[in-house]
């Protein structure tokens, strides 16, 4: 497997633009010339070692938490601990004391009881900006709850106060607007709000739901072709699909995606990045 950690510090940073590494299941490293963002590594095996509720991985984590360095602002999308790893929040804090961490509102305690200073966390609530070390960074609303009388049997996870739980976000670095999207389905008015949002490039989980996975407690996602479905219907142009490599029994073959996207719309952008991998994307 090629070296992540040597890949991504070797690499060269155009003055324009964003270099995207994927670091596997929903995690990715963002880079512009002057910052690096990530959003949810899940880089540890805390999950693989919890009994009764223990996940075995796919493929192997790309990196230790620990070689996870030179970052500026940590986003998690929601708790759950392959986005929210308890393994590896506490190590990529003290090795980045000057990072600024991001999470929904409702759920920064529990950054702070895994030891990120509270100073240094700030709760996201959707639709509204924040500047975060220079970045700009905005909550948008994911669908990621059961909910029988719900939307396709899904619902916003939320708290007492209706503040999202689980969210993704629109991402302003290098002059290009990412949105990462964090666990989500399709729920009603999501493509025009992320038309309004204009993003250059999209971060779409793909692995998608079933009967059995949900008999589980799996909470699902789009599947590959609502994930090129929603891009066009939102005019975005360019894809990179996620959550398709974690964990065994919850996967996607990404070439349903590509092969879907191609097919039924061939000017949609696909970008699909190997491990190792810097993917360079620009603004429109």
């Amino acid at each position: 497997m090629p070296d992540l950690a040597a890949a991504i510090g070797a690499a060269r940073i155009p003055e324009v633009g964003v270099r995207l590494w994927s670091l596997g299941q929903a995690g990715f490293l963002l880079r512009s010339a002057d910052r690096t963002v990530v959003v949810d590594p899940w880089l540890s095996d805390w999950l693989e070692r919890q009994e009764g509720r223990a996940a075995a991985r796919a493929r192997p984590a790309p990196m230790a938490p620990e070689e996870l360095t030179g970052v500026d602002v940590v986003l998690i999308t929601h708790e759950h601990p392959d986005h929210l790893d308890p393994g590896t929040v506490p190590v990529v804090a003290e090795r980045n004391p000057d990072a600024r961490w991001v999470a929904p509102a409702p759920i920064t305690n529990r950054l702070t009881d895994l030891g990120v200073p509270a100073e240094r966390v700030t709760g996201a609530l959707v639709d509204q900006r924040l500047e975060v070390a220079g970045v700009g960074v905005e909550a948008v609303a994911a669908a990621h709850a059961f909910a029988p009388d719900g939307f396709g049997g899904y619902a916003f996870s939320t708290d007492g106060t209706g503040r999202h739980r689980a969210v993704g976000y629109l991402v302003e670095l290098g002059g290009v607007r990412i949105l990462h999207a964090g666990d989500t389905v399709w729920w009603p008015g999501y493509a025009e709000r992320l038309e309004h949002l204009g993003p250059d490039v999209a971060i779409l989980p793909i692995n998608g739901r079933d009967a059995p996975r949900e008999a589980r407690g799996v909470v699902g996602n789009l599947d590959a072709r609502e994930a090129a479905d929603l891009a066009v219907a939102a005019r975005i142009p360019l894809v990179v699909p996620c959550h398709w490599d974690g964990v065994t029994g919850n996967t996607e073959d990404p070439a349903v995606f590509v092969g879907y996207a191609v097919r039924t719309y061939p000017s949609l952008g696909i970008r699909l990045p190997a491990v190792g991998e810097g993917v360079h994307v620009v603004g429109r």
